[in-house]
């Protein structure tokens, strides 16, 4: 080994030292994060240090890959969680040495999720899963059964909440939450309605969560491209009809990095997607002309094809196809317009067809270096070659082959229908020909076309509105368009209006619009189970809106409620315009709803009828249309009425919509636009002049159940649920998690308690959260013993206001006494308080650092009571995960009691002061965002009563049945449910 003398050793250090003075003009100082957390940011490269540390959940996935080695290269430390050892390798050389860091994790498991992100200051959550878990021989049962754990609703939804209780607890800077195009709660594709149920737990838990919806990704690693260009027999089941706007996956990962760098994205919605919208067959044909193959394309209809679809998932080794892959191919994407879009992060996006070349060259089988057309020109130019028909002649080739399944009575009509979409198919396969050459290929068809419609005309068994039925049902037969026919829809028997006396179309929704039904209380139920509640699979009875029970027990039940008319559970301005709708002449009237007829239609008359309103139509939802159609949703039924309902009284001249959901009012704006369209445009019948629509967007106003009959309905749901087999979820079980247990302050008391506040001037007061509501006894289920000294749940006592205190303007409290002299209390801090609002990044917890008090004004100074219990909220899970949770959180009430006394101060009198100020208590994140249930709750009979329950739950915060015309009188202050 070779060593420097000692004065070439002293010059190295001075040129090192130098350089270092030099490499701190690019230091941008030191940042400190709104947490508090301090990082050293410098410019970025391979060999230097950022200061960032990113947590990546799913960077083994197709988007994860890109997000990890921008991080890298900027010199970021990246935290990979990963589950298997050989889906990591590929990123070990994303960064240097160090800088990425690899951790074992288990979804399920708390404590290795907490381990992935205590180190963080971001946390990117990128997990996702398209298909269920396969069918799996499970040992306990000893059957073969889909495991719950591994559900789409665990992933999206149970596993954001844990990790994004681990980010609030160990104060994470910033959550970056990647979700999904079209992710809503009520979608009817199973993998978008969790979406939607995860995005609002991850908002309920962390407000500043970033939310980010990509568009399908294209690229190296994608599902779209790779897969139509590497599959030879494509079965679909929408004719791949749908429509999206493709985004680069390299555009996504530029865009989630510059949402580290900018702290004004935290709390904003993103909706990232290409620059054009295109259908999957579009992109199909860009696929084929590439590769200079031509691969094939089956469609199957969507009844056969999802079955086999999930047989094949049960089956199969690798998920090749799977139910909710064909789901989704009926859903177009809708792009949220209020979001924001890679134009606010300056990202300009690229479109997918500047890319077909560079990912799908590989698949040529010859011309491999051959470069598409370099220019726009040359790809218009090109782009002549595929269609050598106007759109007119494309138009009526169309129905042409559309016309074939419904007019298979005749042997030779069906011979002149194949003959003209033979000469389609040949004109669009052919080179582009001269002008008369296309004239002449024009000519032909339409002289096919023109035979097959005189047959048509003469065949008996066949209507020419087969053949114009291409563009849409408005284009159908006029004698199945008749008042008769219409009512079929109607649970009224009495006779419709000839069609032309109505000049007028007056729908009104039922839920929420004139009704106000009553909605899970999310005072009483965490996020999760709330989007649970509202699913129609979460349970295999039906969820919140398909259980009859819950409607009949709006306000005091069906028996006292339909005397009265439901007074007080209606928006009385729609009334009025109901009442009104009916009584005008040239009117149809009609209440419309989504619910099932089956369950729900003797029901919904029943209240109708109290109020006495006259509809000529009450429409539910039926198992099948008229026609014996299939409905896949609820906004796919309104529509096909709605239209049942303008072809017959085509003479009317306008309709009225009233509804309360803006997804809703969008979609039916959008409808009628497109009907109005295929009115105008129509051949057969005559056209028509549009029809003037209106939606009228309906404010609605939430109520609730009674609460304790809400928690015993549930319950009933739930044992339904169980009694059933427990569908795809197992079987489940209702469990509560309390927050915190305190002396808990009135409604009233509490609002004079933060008419106390000062806050200063300049202080954004939208940065505040504001409590006021309770004393701190413990930061969570408090122990028998501990609770004891507090005088046991239910226990009132009366406290006097003494003095104000904030810490650093950033939390404020008020000093509270015993009003009695020499009572005994027990109290979380040393000295009794109450925290009345905090400021963003501030904890609760921290108000015992408060040292300098002012005292209260004698006339501001006041006595109130307050009663000893338990903040706590509901939670409907399957068995397999409350019993997991259990079992990671045994001895957690122990450890708060005897083995951690010494966090807890012993009991006092009033009068008695501590020598020295105690030492704020440790960071109690499980005050805001438990982990884990501590007890559970109901019955396990199939009848859970009111009073079983009320034994067992006595409620405050959650409020009683939300009905503005009565009270009601509830037991109260021994459990209170509330969400955080």
């Amino acid at each position: 080994m070779v060593s420097l003398p000692a004065a070439a050793a002293r010059s190295s250090q001075k040129m090192a030292r130098a350089a270092f003075q030099q490499q701190r003009r690019a230091v941008s100082d030191v940042a400190i994060t709104r947490t508090g957390k301090p990082i050293l940011r410098v410019q970025g490269g391979r060999s230097s240090l950022g200061g960032h540390t990113a947590t990546v959940f799913g960077a083994t996935g197709a988007l994860g890959r890109y997000i990890v080695n921008r991080l890298a290269r900027q010199g970021c430390t990246v935290v990979v969680p990963f589950r298997e050892e050989m889906a990591k390798r590929h990123l070990k050389v994303s960064g240097d040495l160090g800088r990425v860091v690899f951790i074992e994790y288990d979804l399920r498991n708390t404590a290795s999720i907490e381990e992935s992100v205590r180190h963080s200051d971001v946390v990117y959550n990128l997990i996702g899963r398209n298909y269920p878990t396969k069918y799996v021989k499970t040992r306990e049962h000893k059957t073969t059964r889909r495991r719950d754990d591994e559900a789409t609703e665990d992933v999206h939804v149970e596993g954001t909440e844990r990790i994004v209780e681990a980010v609030a607890k160990y104060d994470v800077d910033r959550y970056i939450h990647v979700s999904s195009y079209n992710a809503d709660p009520t979608s009817s594709s199973e993998f978008f309605a969790t979406k939607g149920r995860g995005e609002a737990v991850a908002r309920e838990i962390f407000p500043e969560t970033t939310i980010v919806r990509p568009a399908p990704m294209f690229g190296f690693e994608d599902n779209l491209l790779l897969r139509l260009a590497g599959v030879y027999n494509l079965f679909t089941s929408n004719n791949m009809r749908e429509r999206y706007w493709p985004v680069h996956v390299i555009d996504v990962g530029k865009a989630l990095e510059k949402m580290l760098y900018d702290d004004t994205t935290a709390g904003q919605t993103y909706e990232l997607h290409g620059p054009k919208n295109y259908s999957t067959a579009e992109i199909a044909e860009l696929v084929d002309r590439e590769i200079y193959k031509k691969r094939r394309h089956i469609n199957v209809p969507k009844a056969i094809l999802k079955p086999a679809a999930e047989l094949l998932n049960r089956v199969l080794w690798w998920p090749v196809l799977s139910g909710e892959d064909i789901e989704k191919e009926w859903i177009d994407q809708v792009v949220d317009e209020t979001a924001k879009t890679f134009k606010d992060l300056g990202i300009e996006a690229g479109d997918i067809s500047e890319f077909t070349y560079h990912y799908l060259q590989g698949f040529r089988s010859s011309a491999y270096y051959d470069l598409p057309p370099a220019t726009e020109k040359e790809r218009r130019e090109d782009k002549q070659y595929l269609h050598v028909l106007d759109d007119q002649t494309s138009l009526l080739m169309s129905q042409a082959v559309r016309s074939i399944t419904r007019i298979a009575a005749s042997a030779r009509l069906r011979a002149m229908a194949l003959s003209a979409a033979a000469v389609y198919s040949a004109a669009r396969t052919q080179q582009p020909p001269s002008a008369p050459a296309q004239a002449q290929v024009q000519a032909q068809a339409v002289s096919s076309l023109s035979a097959a419609s005189s047959i048509a005309e003469s065949s008996p068994a066949v209507s020419m509105a087969g053949l114009d039925a291409g563009a849409g049902r408005s284009g159908g037969d006029p004698d199945s368009y008749t008042p008769t026919a219409l009512s079929r829809w109607s649970l009224l028997d009495h006779k419709l209006p000839v069609s032309d006396a109505v000049r007028s179309i007056h729908i009104y929704d039922f839920d929420n619009t004139l009704f106000k039904t009553p909605l899970p209380n999310s005072k009483l139920w965490n996020a999760s189970t709330m989007g649970s509640l509202s699913s129609q699979d979460a349970f295999s009875t039906g969820g919140w809106w398909h259980d009859v029970r819950i409607l009949s027990a709006t306000g005091e039940g069906l028996e006292k409620e339909e005397p009265r008319a439901w007074e007080g559970w209606w928006n009385e301005h729609i009334v009025e315009l109901a009442r009104l709708s009916t009584q005008e002449p040239g009117s149809l009237s009609v209440l419309l709803t989504g619910r099932a007829e089956r369950g729900f239609g003797d029901l919904v008359q029943r209240i109708a009828k109290s109020k006495g309103l006259k509809f000529d139509m009450i429409t539910l939802k039926p198992a099948a249309g008229p026609s014996n159609e299939k409905f896949a949703s609820t906004m796919a039924f309104k529509q096909a009425f709605l239209e049942a309902v303008m072809e017959t009284y085509s003479s009317a001249t306008e309709i009225r919509i009233y509804e309360d959901r803006p997804r809703h009012v969008e979609g039916f704006r959008e409808f009628l636009q497109r009907y109005n369209e295929r009115r105008q445009n129509r051949s057969q019948p005559a056209p028509l002049p549009a029809i003037t629509g209106e939606v009228i967007p309906v404010t609605p106003i939430a109520t609730t159940l009674d609460p304790v009959i809400e928690v015993a309905e549930v319950q009933h749901m739930v044992n339904c649920h169980n009694a059933a087999g427990g569908g795809r979820r197992g079987r489940l079980v209702l469990t509560k998690t309390v927050f915190f247990t305190g002396y808990l302050i009135k409604e009233v008391d509490s609002e004079r308690l933060l008419g106390l506040l000062q806050i200063p001037p300049n202080m954004n007061r939208r940065d505040l959260k504001y409590h006021g509501n309770s004393i701190m006894i413990s930061p969570r289920h408090c122990p028998p013993h501990i609770l004891a000294k507090a005088g046991g749940i239910g226990t009132k006592m009366t406290w006097r206001v003494e003095a104000m205190g904030n810490l650093d303007n950033s939390l404020w409290a008020v000093k509270v006494r015993p009003a009695t002299p020499n009572t005994t209390y027990h109290t979380a801090e040393s000295v009794p308080l109450v925290v009345l609002a905090v400021c963003r990044g501030a904890r609760p917890h921290d108000a015992s650092r408060i040292r300098k008090w002012q005292p209260v004004a004698a006339e501001h100074v006041f006595e109130f009571e307050t009663t000893v219990g338990e903040k706590a909220i509901l939670r409907v899970e399957s068995e397999h995960t409350a019993s997991s949770q259990e079992y990671n959180n045994i001895g957690r009430d122990e450890s708060d009691g005897q083995n951690s006394g010494g966090n807890m101060p012993p009991a006092r009198s009033a009068g008695e002061e501590e020598e020295q100020p105690r030492q704020a208590l440790p960071r109690r994140m499980d005050l805001h965002h438990p982990r884990a249930p501590e007890a559970e709750l109901g019955a396990a009979t199939t009848t859970t009563t009111r009073a079983a329950v009320g034994a067992a739950v006595s409620l405050d915060d959650a409020g009683p049945a939300q009905q503005p015309s009565q009270t009601q009188s509830i037991q109260r202050q021994q459990i209170v449910y509330d969400e955080e």
